[in-house]
């Protein structure tokens, strides 16, 4: 399995620089390499000062920044191992000049041919084709708009294997003036091809270096380290292992002297249950779960001086729960921390913890690395709490490990995620350029290059596609907890009948969060059903449940069925097995929310085994549907009852 790399831009090339060097440092430290050495570097053969050539291609429209990184791996070559390839890079004679329109339409098209020619070659040269890794800015006109030509070339001219963008976003307080445009369309287009798009904000990796590492003024070439670091963390080889841990292997029996020595690949692949997660396809196809998710964010631990190594006690609880408090909190550094929410035992759903909406951050997948001594055995199954996760995905959470030291750490752990953080800087982005197209600044530039006002609108649009599918998240995973709460506390409590204050608090609790899901969704429609009650504060209702013996019979189910299209809302309360109270009414939408269904009671009756006798209406009212899905509803009406029923089918009359 392969995986080319193109570097695009100047940023790209010098990421890619150092994100080989991170790779070869570890992949490449034996003298055959494992999966990262065979998926990221190709074999020359002993007698140069390099074995090993990197599988990428290196592109910009200016020469020095190509000649320089050539330069500067060549220049390390006898202490790394790698080196590029001969005749992989390609180079114009001037820039794009941050121009996103220039590079996309003009520069483009221009070097298809001869970019696509080199990708060829490489490809050529690998085995197996896993996908490409492309390397790029979202700030400049060479990296933003011709990487993005290119990402859009390569889904056209290669339809198999992953492409994986890896965007560098650029400092918010302006590395460029358009820096709004060029973000915008580049997100906007990745989103149509793009397998997965890792975003690394610079503003984070510069506090990572001035907070964590102690790097006073630190250069891009830092900032690229730590960016690397984490990159490497998540491409080097590793093996599926389940959330909990495998079983520390068991000690020989009396008089056996262990098994042969084995590869420690082959070890590994046995011990964990699988062979080696492929280093890019794997990953691509885990985060990206639904095709309005792509963008994702990076965090790893631990992050320090390299100095300070060897003076550092590691273990695998404090380390994973300081990322996890990372995650779930939306932060990226470990200083400044939030604490509030606490870690929960995610095999229990319905553990003590934090409500669900004090998770600040939610993912709809995530993939965790682990990495050095006890990665197989560490216990990460706090990272599969439904609270972080989306409530529909079916296996949102990918664990993987390797015994392997990275970045000469005893222990080190990388999350990726699709999560609300990763879009967090976007929105921002886009206010801005929302304030710079409504003053036209800057658009006869791009109109110059051939891009109308409208593509910048879709792309505006797309962006806020984008937005809401991850804003979404939070009602999603939110709801599923809040769910699986109210149900937990509703469970014997006879309906309402007999609910303790503790279980009514986590019930009313549940209900908050449900009502924060459902807010501003249209829920009319969905209200049309056959409704069994689970729970209600509703007197007369319960009181009925309570006393039925008064009537010579007992409460059975109790229903309410809702046919909105037909105007009919019937409360059935049933005295097995031929009895019931029914009142009917009807029913009609009221104002202009959505939610609300007001109701005029119609006619009301008494079935006993003994006789019968009718009611006179009694009045009228309004309720609302505040929450609604495939199972539950959660009504509020005009005195303040709440009543939680589980679908039983659809609309039915009873007699």
């Amino acid at each position: 399995m392969s995986v080319v790399t193109l570097q695009i831009g100047q940023c790209g090339n010098q990421l890619g620089c150092s994100l080989f060097d991170a790779l070869a440092a570890d992949a490449l430290a034996a003298a055959a390499p494992d999966g990262a050495g065979a998926a990221f570097f190709r074999d020359r053969g002993a007698g140069g000062r390099a074995r090993w050539a990197a599988r990428s291609v290196l592109i910009d429209m200016e020469p020095k920044v190509v000649d320089a990184a050539i330069a500067r791996a060549r220049g390390a070559a006898a202490a790394s191992g790698w080196a590029y390839g001969a005749g992989r890079s390609l180079s114009g004679h001037s820039g794009s000049g941050n121009n996103w329109a220039l590079g996309h339409h003009h520069f483009g098209p221009k070097v298809r041919d001869d970019a696509l020619d080199l990708v060829r070659r490489e490809v050529e040269a690998a085995d197996w084709l896993e996908g490409f890794l492309l390397l790029q800015s979202v700030a400049g006109g060479t990296g933003a708009g011709l990487g993005t030509y290119l990402a859009e070339a390569l889904a056209d001219e290669f339809r198999e294997g992953a492409l994986f963008n890896v965007c560098v976003w650029p400092y918010e307080g302006g590395e460029v003036a358009v820096q709004p445009y060029n973000a915008l369309l580049t997100l906007s287009h990745l989103a149509d091809v793009s397998d997965g798009v890792l975003l690394l904000q610079n503003e984070v990796l510069h506090a990572t270096c001035t907070k964590s590492m102690g790097i006073a003024r630190p250069g891009f070439q830092d900032l690229n380290g730590v960016a690397a670091r984490a990159l490497a963390g998540a491409l080097l080889p590793a093996y599926a292992r389940p959330a909990e841990g495998a079983p520390p292997p068991p000690p020989p029996r009396p008089g056996q002297r262990g098994a042969p020595a084995a590869p420690a690949a082959a070890a590994a692949a046995r011990q964990l249950g699988r062979v080696p997660l492929h280093p890019l396809g794997d990953l691509a196809a885990h985060l990206t779960p639904h095709p309005r998710f792509r963008l994702a964010s990076v965090r790893h631990v631990p992050t320090l001086a390299p100095g300070t190594l060897d003076f550092t006690t590691f273990a695998w609880p404090p380390l994973l729960r300081r990322l996890r408090q990372m995650a779930i909190t939306g932060s990226f550094l470990e200083e400044g921390m939030e604490w509030g929410p606490r870690s929960t035992a995610a095999a229990a759903p319905h553990a003590p913890g934090p409500p669900a909406h004090r998770y600040r951050n939610r993912a709809a997948s995530s993939a965790l690395f682990l990495r050095g001594s006890g990665a197989a055995e560490a216990d990460a199954a706090e990272f599969a709490d439904p609270r972080w996760h989306a409530a529909w995905a079916g296996d949102p959470l990918l664990v993987a490990a390797s015994g392997a030291r990275a970045g000469g750490c005893q222990m080190a752990a990388t999350l990726l995620a699709t999560d609300q953080a990763a879009v967090a800087p976007l929105a921002r982005m886009r206010d801005a350029g929302y304030r710079m197209a409504g003053a036209r600044a800057f658009l006869h530039q791009y109109e110059a290059h051939g891009l109308e006002e409208g593509a910048l609108l879709a792309a505006f649009a797309g962006v806020e596609d984008a937005l809401a599918a991850y804003a979404g998240l939070a009602a999603t995973a939110g709801a599923a907890a809040a769910v699986a709460s109210l149900l937990e506390a509703a469970r014997g409590t006879e309906r309402g009948v007999s609910t303790s204050p503790e279980a009514r608090a986590k019930i009313m609790a549940a209900v908050e969060e449900l009502k924060r899901a459902g807010a501003g969704k249209r829920t009319v429609e969905d209200a049309s059903a056959t409704w069994r009650l689970l729970w209600t504060t509703e007197k007369e209702t319960l009181w009925i449940v309570k006393n039925a013996g008064l009537f010579g019979t007992k409460a059975g189910e109790v229903y309410q069925v809702i046919d909105v299209p037909a105007g009919r809302l019937q409360n059935v309360i049933e005295f097995p097995p031929d009895g019931a109270f029914i009142v009917d009414s009807s029913v009609y939408e009221e104002g202009a929310g959505g939610q609300r269904l007001g109701f005029k009671f119609g006619a009301a009756k008494v079935k006993l085994p003994k006789r019968d006798f009718g009611l006179p209406p009694f009045g009228q009212g309004w309720f609302d549907t505040v929450y609604v899905d495939d199972r539950l509803r959660v009504a509020q009406d005009i005195r303040g009852d709440t009543l939680v029923v589980e679908r039983d089918g659809p609309p039915r009359i009873f007699s």
